[in-house]
């Protein structure tokens, strides 16, 4: 018995791994196409992050230490984690464990929902951290948006851009966050993933079903210069989206100062 569901498990966490892109495509429901400029913006997925305040839509700003200057940025993270807090209370049919998939997720599973498991998020960028924001460094929460009916296309090694070739995993979203211009890139220092590969391709797609939750990314800005304005940008890497930066698909821009 014991064998029988080790290759049960085994099989379901290889299955996907087998099932390539162009035939699982197949099986999505065809995705409303835009004309125009439109187009350009709708056609594609999009990334957002929080904390997003709306009196300061780009500019995120605190004092090290003053809890009064980031209580806003981190009731926002908190709220939005909340969501994911509910996934695991009660028992729910329509939720799936999908952790040990490492690569799509089966045909047979699109009825249901992975659960996110807020641990991959790892151990600093949490409540009880304040987000790092207290330490100066602070978290910022990546998600995907504009994906339903859609599926991650992966890289290989011949089509994987120069700008993410030594940090790509093959069935994942690989992020990546850069200074907009010289002075953020000379004073941006290190930037840390939780989880490093990104978001996995086992999340996706989202079929409408009640209950789908995106998968989320951490970004941690842990060693850079305080009292500047930086410009940062995030991007978010398969090879099915497109960057553009006057609509900002597949990518977004947020400006952040630490006192």
């Amino acid at each position: 018995m014991l064998v029988f569901q080790f290759l049960s498990v085994l099989l379901f966490s290889t299955y996907g791994l087998c099932q390539t892109y162009d035939e699982l495509k197949t099986h999505l429901p065809e995705r409303p196409q835009f004309n125009g400029a439109m187009g350009r913006y709708l056609n594609y997925p999009e990334l957002v992050y929080e904390p997003k305040v709306e009196a300061v839509e780009e500019f995120i700003r605190i004092v090290k230490g003053r809890r009064s200057t980031y209580d806003v940025f981190q009731d926002r993270i908190t709220t939005k984690l909340m969501e994911y807090e509910n996934m695991f209370k009660g028992h729910d049919e329509r939720m799936i464990d999908c952790e040990s998939i490492s690569g799509y997720r089966p045909l047979s599973e699109w009825d249901k929902n992975c659960r996110f498991d807020l641990m991959a998020l790892g151990p600093d960028c949490v409540k009880q951290t304040f987000y790092g924001f207290d330490d100066g460094q602070p978290c910022i929460l990546l998600s995907l948006d504009r994906i339903l009916n859609w599926l991650p296309e992966p890289y290989t090694n011949e089509t994987v851009p120069d700008k993410i070739r030594n940090s790509w995993a093959e069935f994942a979203i690989t992020v990546h966050c850069e200074g907009e211009d010289p002075v953020t890139k000379d004073n941006l220092g290190d930037i840390l993933y939780y989880p490093p590969q990104g978001f996995p391709f086992r999340y996706f797609p989202n079929t409408g079903k009640e209950g789908w939750k995106n998968p989320l990314v951490f970004v941690q800005l842990a060693d850079f210069s305080p009292a500047i304005a930086l410009r940062v940008t995030c991007s978010a890497y398969a090879k099915n989206i497109k960057h553009d930066d006057m609509f900002q698909t597949g990518k977004v821009s947020f400006i952040i100062m630490v006192d």
